[in-house]
């Protein structure tokens, strides 16, 4: 893509913090271009979480790094479309895709922040927590280490890490996932950006600390007033945290509304599909639907399996002599060690 030397300004919509119109991402490959995303256009409102959900290769990341402007360029390139942001104290909206790489680091971290994926390799692994927040405040707010450890200690303890001190100078090989994705929440809110993108925050972590994860950051939103681009496959955890959500498909918007709307009463057979895909706590059926039943045959027979099935499927199971049993099994971590390395009580 080629950069314009200054960026593009269009008239200013005071409620809207961004706007993406009419974007085109491929990707250069043997076989010639492949489109991932197809001319999508939505909006983000100051305040506003919006989900965006589709199944993996739908395109949900590919915007999101386009927003940030990490798309590896080759092979991904910009094939057309705008993406307008409008920071707090600007009276202009900004092209993203027109600022030099200069003027966009600034943005980058400070007016924009992201939550990628996976904690586990998202951190650097040879720098302590500690200095990769350091450094992120320092790069953006020009303060002094002193002050910004002391920033970086605050924030630890306001996302709910133990031990802040220790965490701050511990590896990431020495936490564990999700202790890695607090840490990386509070990287991205250090600099108190007008938009947190996050990224699947929650998928590789276990479902309570999925729950405490998505309980931070409503609490965050509201403290800092932040407006939250929410990407996930799940529609359950969408349904949670989002106000508004898209659905994508294949790299195009199919559908887009009010969270409730989309998970109540779903219009596009892609979307009823994902509805449908999760297993229902209430009732058991003889095969769980998939996309495919409603975007290809329009249909799924919902045959239920009857209680009576169910009882006497459990009292064979139950019946058969158990293949592994677990017995006052005790699992301990070692907080704290002194200065030989041994453990501390």
């Amino acid at each position: 893509m080629v950069r314009r030397n200054l960026p593009a300004y269009n008239a200013l919509n005071m409620d809207k913090l961004l706007e993406v119109n009419n974007l085109r991402i491929v990707f250069e490959g043997e076989s010639g271009l492949n489109t991932a995303v197809d001319g999508i256009s939505f909006d983000l409102s100051r305040g506003e979480t919006l989900g965006i959900v589709g199944e993996s290769g739908s395109g949900k990341s590919v915007t999101a790094l386009s927003i940030m402007r990490l798309l590896p360029e080759p092979p991904a390139r910009i094939a057309s479309g705008q993406i307008l942001f409008h920071p707090g104290g600007q009276m202009q909206n900004i092209d993203l895709l027109g600022l030099e790489e200069e003027v966009l680091r600034s943005y980058r971290g400070a007016k924009v922040s992201m939550i990628f994926q996976e904690p586990m390799t998202s951190l650097n692994p040879v720098f302590r927590c500690g200095h990769q927040v350091t450094e992120a405040i320092q790069l953006h707010q020009k303060v002094s280490f002193s002050e910004a450890k002391d920033r970086a200690l605050a924030l630890f303890e306001r996302v709910k890490l133990p031990d802040p001190a220790r965490i701050f100078r511990a590896f990431p090989h020495q936490i564990s996932g999700g202790q890695k994705q607090r840490v990386m929440i509070a990287m991205a809110i250090s600099c108190q950006p007008d938009l947190l993108i996050a990224d699947e925050p929650t998928t590789a972590l276990d479902v309570t600390v999925q729950k405490a994860i998505l309980d931070l950051l409503r609490e965050l939103r509201e403290e800092q007033h932040l407006s939250m681009m929410f990407i996930s496959h799940d529609l359950g955890v969408i349904g949670e945290i989002a106000d508004r959500a898209i659905v994508m498909h294949k790299g195009k918007i199919v559908e887009e509304g009010n969270v409730k709307q989309i998970l109540n009463q779903p219009r596009h057979p892609y979307t009823q599909g994902l509805v449908a895909c999760r297993p229902s706590l209430h009732r058991k059926l003889y095969r769980l639907a998939t996309v495919p039943d409603f975007v290809e045959n329009g249909r799924f027979d919902a045959r239920i399996v009857s209680t009576i099935e169910t009882e006497s499927r459990r009292k064979t199971l139950y019946a058969n002599k158990p293949v592994l049993q677990v017995e006052d099994l005790v699992v301990r971590y070692t907080a704290r060690k002194n200065w030989l390395g041994n453990p501390v009580e």
